[in-house]
C-alpha cells in the first residue's frame, strides 16, 4: 500500500479510536470540534487526501466553520495531502506547529511477560492517573471520559501500579484489523525504566489475541525518546502532519 491508501485507512480509524464531539465532511476535509477539550487532534481540520476544493475557499470556509462554534480555526495537514494546501495557508499566515509523525508496525507475536493490567473500562484509579499525568482539571477531565464512552472498537485500558499507585497508562483500540495505540503516559519519576515499552508489548498481545496483525500510533517529531522506543519495536514513519492556525 502507498502512503496515501495507509493514512486512509488509519484516518479513518483514529476518527473512530477517538471521536470528536461534532465531526462535518467538507469536500474531503474532516472537520471536528470538541468543547472541553483542549486536544487539537479533535479540534481541527484535517486537509483531503484526495481531491479537494479550492484551498482559498477551504480556509474562508474553515474559518466561518469554527467561528459559529466560538473557538479559534486550527487546520492539521496530512503530508499525503495536496502540497498547494499547506502552501496557501503558509502564505494566508496561518503559522506551523507541533509537527507529528504517524507511525505503522506489524505485530510481534512472541509473548512477553505481563507488565501492565488490562481492563475494559476505565476505573477510578486510571481515570486518576491520566488527569495527574497530564495534568487535566477536573472538568476537562470528566468531558475526556465522556468522549471516550463514545469510542466504537474494543478497547484495552492498562496500567501499571508501583507501591499502590498507579505510575503509567496506555490505552489500546481494536478495529478493522489494526491496533490504535493511544494515551501512553509515565511518572517522569519512572521513566527510562522499559515501563512504556512493557505497555505497548501488553496492549500487542491482547490486539494480537484477538487477531490483529497492524498496530499505528501517532507521536510528535520532538518526542526523540518515544520515537526511539516506537522504532526499536518495529515502528516505521509511514506520514506525517502538522498543525497550523492564525497568527
Amino acid at each position: 500500500m502507498t502512503p496515501a491508501e495507509i493514512a486512509g485507512d488509519v484516518e479513518r480509524l483514529a476518527y473512530r479510536s477517538w471521536p470528536a464531539q461534532e465531526e462535518e465532511q467538507l469536500v474531503g476535509w474532516v472537520l471536528r470540534s470538541s468543547p472541553g477539550l483542549r486536544t487539537r487532534r479533535i479540534n481541527s481540520a484535517t486537509s483531503p487526501i484526495g481531491p479537494g476544493m479550492d484551498a482559498s475557499e477551504a480556509e474562508q470556509r474553515i474559518r466561518r466553520w469554527y467561528e459559529e462554534r466560538e473557538s479559534d480555526p486550527i487546520v492539521r495537514i496530512l503530508s499525503v495531502s495536496d502540497p498547494g494546501i499547506d502552501a496557501h495557508f503558509a502564505s494566508a499566515g496561518w503559522e506551523s506547529e507541533a509537527p507529528t509523525l504517524v507511525m505503522t508496525a506489524v505485530l510481534d507475536q512472541r509473548r512477553t511477560e505481563p507488565m501492565s493490567r488490562l481492563a475494559s473500562t476505565i476505573d477510578s484509579a486510571w481515570a486518576d492517573a491520566k488527569q495527574r499525568l497530564t495534568g487535566m482539571s477536573d472538568t476537562v477531565t470528566a468531558t475526556w471520559l465522556r468522549r471516550a464512552s463514545d469510542i466504537r472498537g474494543a478497547t484495552a485500558y492498562a496500567s501499571v501500579v508501583h507501591n499502590g499507585t498507579v505510575i503509567a497508562i496506555g490505552q489500546g483500540v481494536v478495529e478493522d484489523g489494526w491496533l490504535g495505540l493511544f494515551d501512553l503516559n509515565t511518572d517522569p519519576a519512572y521513566r527510562r525504566q522499559g515501563i512504556a515499552d512493557g505497555i505497548v508489548a501488553d496492549l500487542e498481545q491482547w490486539a494480537g489475541d484477538l487477531g490483529v496483525s497492524h498496530a499505528y500510533l501517532q507521536v510528535e517529531e520532538q518526542n526523540h525518546a518515544a520515537r526511539q522506543l516506537y522504532a526499536k519495536r518495529g515502528y516505521d514513519n509511514v506520514y506525517s502532519y502538522w498543525y497550523r492556525r492564525r497568527a
